[in-house]
């Protein structure tokens, strides 16, 4: 028995290991998904600003026909 025992042991620390290995793992797997977060926030930001031009456009347009109908008055 007692020259079993130190086998034993070792066995036990390489499970040890394998088991560190996997948190590792793990944990590379959730950087991964906070970087596609901010992608798409990222994306979003985009879009916000799309919209904000044409409500510029659509003020300009505005504009114009108003000095058209001053013409036509006038």
């Amino acid at each position: 028995n007692s020259q079993n025992f130190p086998v034993q042991q070792q066995q036990q620390q390489q499970q040890q290991q394998q088991q560190q290995q996997q948190q590792q793992q793990q944990q590379q797997q959730q950087q991964q998904q906070q970087q596609q977060q901010q992608q798409q926030q990222q994306q979003q930001q985009q879009q916000q600003q799309q919209q904000q031009q044409q409500q510029q456009q659509q003020q300009q347009q505005q504009q114009q026909q108003q000095q058209q109908i001053k013409q036509e008055l006038m």
